[in-house]
């Protein structure tokens, strides 16, 4: 009898230890994924191939929190057949090169966000990094990817008809009437400046045909790209649960936008007016991105919040011959913490050109 409890006992001992491990291996950064699709709008395909918030996710963000806290860092591996102490020391393995200490820095000031890298926007090499590659929810920082889509295609004069599944997204809203056409050129300043949501959802079903259909789009252009970290399920970022990326992917895919004149354009302009149907007659757009106006040598960018995703932003700086691209996510002060990440960051590229 007392051999059969000592085995019982055992037995629940085991359990015990398997049942923490699975707990414990549960968080983390990745998550299975959860949501709900939002309805497709039927409309004929002619692709090729800010924000909103749920309220209610203070509880989750501390805990996400206290698991950054405990998640180790990765360190990016040694570059065969680099000399130690040369300036590009370091490969994480996907094709990215990482500049000398990059993420062994002492910033001038402590940042508050979850995830953040700085990158040289001429070469793409990592000059700083911290948790680079933690997939979170990125905000409005998807429409970067919907504007690079919307560029590509071209054709800025067409008219879009908005469908009702546009004008049903939340805050920010440009008003959109369902039926009512509008140029893609006017939603596209209306996306990347004001970070209207309906604008950047009529885009999305205006190109992919259906909002699936764009959300594959998206993702068939992320893999084009590289952004092996990337999960677009959303044309406006309101998607917090299955819409996610990394600091780095967005890094690399705003280098890559930049490279579009439209995109560029468009992303550089502080301010616009543009012509309105009556009564309204005309809207003035203006940029989110602060910095075009407070930071020396800002050329572009794109902002985004929601409760989940907290403060998002990417920005692209040139100055004294040096491009730096950098993305903070997750963060309680993007206009806090960019300034002093590029500070650090163009630094840093000016160190390694000398």
């Amino acid at each position: 009898m007392q051999g059969r409890l000592t085995r019982v006992a055992a037995a629940i001992a085991i359990l015990a230890v398997t049942v923490f491990a699975v707990l414990k291996l549960g968080g983390g950064d990745g998550g299975a994924p959860g949501g709900t699709t939002p309805a497709a709008s039927p409309q004929t395909s002619i692709l090729p191939g800010s924000s909103g918030a749920a309220s209610g996710e203070s509880a989750a963000g501390s805990a996400s929190d206290a698991a950054d806290a405990s998640e180790p860092e990765e360190q990016p591996r040694a570059v065969a057949g680099v000399e130690p102490g040369a300036a590009t020391v370091a490969t994480d393995g996907q094709g990215h090169v990482y500049a000398a200490n990059a993420k062994r820095h002492q910033l001038a000031r402590r940042l508050s966000a979850r995830s953040f890298v700085a990158i040289d926007g001429e070469t793409g090499e990592v000059l700083l990094a911290h948790k680079e590659h933690r997939r979170l929810p990125i905000a409005s920082l998807t429409k970067i990817m919907t504007g690079l889509l919307v560029s590509e295609a071209g054709d800025l004069t067409r008219e879009v008809t908005v469908t009702p599944w546009a004008t049903r997204v939340e805050p920010n809203r440009d008003g959109l009437i369902a039926g009512h056409e509008y140029t893609r050129r006017l939603l596209l300043y209306s996306t990347l400046l004001a970070s209207n949501n309906d604008a950047a959802e009529a885009l999305g079903v205006d190109l992919g045909g259906t909002a699936a259909g764009f959300y594959a789009a998206m993702n068939l252009r992320a893999e084009e790209i590289g952004l092996t970290e990337t999960r677009y399920a959303s044309a406006s970022g309101l998607e917090d649960l299955r819409n996610t990326s990394t600091a780095l992917d967005q890094a690399v895919l705003l280098r890559e936008a930049l490279d579009n004149p439209t995109f560029a354009k468009v992303a550089s302009t502080w301010s616009i007016r543009i012509p309105w149907e009556p009564p309204t007659r005309a809207k003035v757009y203006q940029n989110h991105n602060k910095m075009l106006r407070s930071y020396a040598g800002t050329i572009a960018g794109k902002t985004g919040w929601t409760t989940k995703a907290k403060g998002c932003l990417a920005v692209a700086v040139e100055r004294n011959g040096h491009r730096v691209i950098a993305v903070v996510l997750g963060a309680d002060d993007i206009w806090h913490d960019m300034p002093i990440l590029v500070d650090a960051a163009l630094g840093r590229a000016a160190k390694q050109a000398a």
